[in-house]
């Protein structure tokens, strides 16, 4: 409903506003689009830039407006394509387990992983995980080297230990760049650390051990997820 709100609202504003002000609405707009993705149904994800693009068109063709709006309802598609991109493999994996909802997709984490033990992060290669849990399983993405997702499974059965690791690693010195003078820096919060400390998630099974990165918080949850289904108290309790 919010979605489809804030379309409406998008139209609106299309049509009654000039193409500056246009422009600003319509950024405010899709970032609140872009910020509450998570609790649309994908239908509404998959339509949103079709819609953006005619309403455009259809607008211009019968003369409300002029080619100035262009910019703000190219901005619109341009954020409606991203968040359909973010939320494509977390649907595609919710359809393989047979899900389909936004609350499931919702439950889908984005994930760092690799094979093994981390020994040092400057040799690392993480790729991109999708992961959920469903019946008392692990369901998470992995790509292949023919860059083909493959779906993977862990039974909480099979899962010997769970943990928590801290790895620490040099900061290599931040250089400003003309990119800085106009958008944020990619690495602001770690900007003047000369050291930087990085978490992972390890879930040991007896044929491997899975390691999973991320922020802090986000892998917490998870480990407190995955051993609240184990049948185990919290790790920090």
């Amino acid at each position: 409903m919010a979605a489809i709100l804030l379309l409406v609202a998008l139209a609106i504003t299309r049509i009654t506003l000039g193409a500056l002000l246009y422009f600003f609405a319509a950024i405010t707009l899709m970032v609140i689009y872009a910020v509450l993705r998570k609790h649309y149904e994908y239908y509404l994800i998959k339509w949103a830039p079709v819609i953006v693009i005619g309403m455009e068109l259809l607008l211009l063709s019968l003369g409300i407006g002029h080619a100035g709006h262009l910019v703000g309802s190219i901005s619109s598609l341009i954020v409606a394509l991203l968040v359909m991109g973010d939320e494509r493999p977390k649907q595609a994996l919710i359809n393989r387990l047979g899900l389909s909802s936004a609350r499931d997709r919702s439950r889908v984490r984005s994930l760092f992983f690799t094979y093994g033990q981390v020994d040092k992060i400057e040799k690392l290669e993480l790729g991109t995980s999708y992961l959920t849990l469903k019946d008392d399983s692990i369901f998470f993405t992995i790509r292949i080297k023919t860059n083909e997702r493959v779906l993977m499974k862990i039974d909480t059965a099979d899962i010997e230990e769970t943990y928590m690791r801290q790895m620490t690693s040099k900061n290599p010195v931040h250089y400003p760049s003309t990119r800085d003078l106009f958008l944020p820096a990619r690495k602001l919060r770690t900007i003047g650390r000369p050291f930087l400390r990085d978490y992972f998630l390890v879930i040991r099974t007896r044929e491997d051990d899975w390691t999973f990165f991320e922020e802090p918080s986000v892998l917490i949850d998870l480990h407190e997820e995955i051993e609240r289904i184990r049948g185990l108290p919290p790790p920090n309790s």
